[in-house]
């Protein structure tokens, strides 16, 4: 994300407001409208673009934080409720809770460039990415799992299973750890990547 920027997303059913901080002078700078419960967004490298999920209307709001404007939304399926903007900045991966699977958006375009749902498990919540782009890792809540996708092959290589319910996730910096947060008895997970 852009270092001078901050986003919050309100998860209230009437909010549909996605909110940018300018963390220099930890001030609120711009309010977005957005789909009906917006979830944590994510934005481009060079904080151009951003995409907030609304996971009560099925929605991924594409706004262009450069020019203050809602570019478009696309619709994607029942409930998304997280995604990464891939390596290279030319796809956002949008996690499909309601569905299990995942839909790619082209950033430049808007359009859905594909769907990925054989090897998804049950109920995925999150996604993130490998700082080489390689790899990326959904934690699936209801089928207690992680899904590996081969981001360049655009499949499940692996589902690795996690104790209780994997909630947060999160890639170490060097690219070698996967970190997991699982509920409800506070579990925290973190295994190596030199299997995959």
């Amino acid at each position: 994300m852009c270092p001078e920027r901050l986003w919050w997303s309100s998860r209230y059913p009437m909010e549909r407001i996605w909110r940018s901080l300018d963390s220099r002078a930890v001030v609120w700078s711009r309010s977005y409208p957005t789909g009906s419960r917006p979830f944590p967004g994510a934005s481009t490298s060079d904080g151009r673009l951003a995409f907030v999920p609304g996971y009560a209307d099925g929605t991924v709001t594409i706004i262009d934080l450069f020019n203050d404007h809602i570019l478009t939304s696309v619709d994607v399926g029942v409930q998304p409720s997280g995604g990464s903007v891939m390596s290279g900045d030319t796809e956002y991966a949008s996690v499909i809770r309601g569905d299990d699977k995942i839909v790619f958006i082209n950033t430049a375009s808007h359009l859905n460039t594909g769907e990925l749902s054989d090897g998804i498990g049950a109920s995925p919540f999150s996604l993130v990415v490998t700082p080489n782009g390689r790899l990326a890792f959904v934690n699936n809540t209801a089928s207690h799992d992680i899904s590996v996708i081969d981001v360049a092959e655009r499949r499940v290589i692996q589902r690795v299973s996690v104790p209780d319910v994997p909630i947060v996730m999160a890639v170490h910096p060097s690219g070698g750890e996967l970190w997991v947060s699982a509920e409800p008895r506070a579990k925290y997970a973190r295994g190596p990547m030199s299997t995959w």
